[in-house]
């Protein structure tokens, strides 16, 4: 790759007659370069920029002065993501119940050019029952219940984006449904959560709606699985 070819060249002189000889310096051999779909007639080295997360083939075929091909040399190339970074602040820290706290991620960033925080998802520590927001989901009597209850019981409740990070890292987790009216989760995804089923939440919040219909369901239905 490094060396010039030569060839001698055979050029009349005026007269016809005579023979001069011409030597013509060649460049290097060609280089092709088939990288990401995209070829690209270079010297032997090259500079490509992925800013698309995936795992590509990078590709080179080299060819002679006589139009031959090589074969095709290949690489994996791995572009992956960075995680981001959380960052929480809390204004106040302390003080007497009730006690309204403010909360900010704003602090929380991504190292990633080109990248961004596109959700934050906060977890108050304090037994909060989170539901998805109605938009996504049917708004059912049970849930309208189920919320009410979380008021007049005093425990947090509020609407929210769920994803399964949310359910993979849930203390307690339970369903409403017309049928079941309250339904405490054993597992999800194949892991079974860490407390005890159910949950004191959802223990509270089972009583406090079989008071409300007059009805035990729990015991209606355990008698009909025995």
């Amino acid at each position: 790759m490094d060396k010039s070819l030569h060839y001698a060249i055979k050029k009349p002189d005026a007269s016809g007659k005579s023979v001069n000889t011409l030597e013509v310096q060649v460049a290097p051999t060609a280089v092709s370069y088939l990288v990401n779909g995209s070829v690209v007639d270079a010297t032997p080295t090259v500079a490509h920029t992925y800013t698309q997360l995936n795992k590509f083939t990078a590709s080179l075929t080299v060819k002679d002065q006589s139009g031959f091909t090589s074969n095709t040399a290949t690489v994996q190339i791995d572009v992956t993501n960075r995680v981001p970074t959380a960052a929480l602040t809390a204004t106040p820290t302390s003080g007497y119940a009730p006690l309204p706290v403010n909360f900010d991620g704003s602090g929380s960033s991504d190292p990633d050019a080109g990248d961004s925080v596109a959700s934050y998802t906060f977890d108050f520590g304090d037994g909060a029952v989170v539901t998805p927001q109605a938009r996504w989901i049917l708004p059912g009597v049970s849930r309208a219940m189920v919320i009410a209850l979380c008021g007049e019981l005093g425990i947090a409740c509020r609407e929210a984006d769920l994803d399964l990070y949310d359910a993979a890292t849930a203390d307690e987790i339970f369903m409403t449904s017309t049928s079941l009216c309250l339904c405490p989760v054993r597992s999800i995804g194949g892991r079974a959560l860490p407390g005890p089923l159910p949950g004191p939440v959802t223990q509270r919040l089972t009583e406090a709606y079989a008071h409300e219909v007059d009805c035990d369901f729990v015991a209606q239905y355990l008698r009909h699985l025995s």
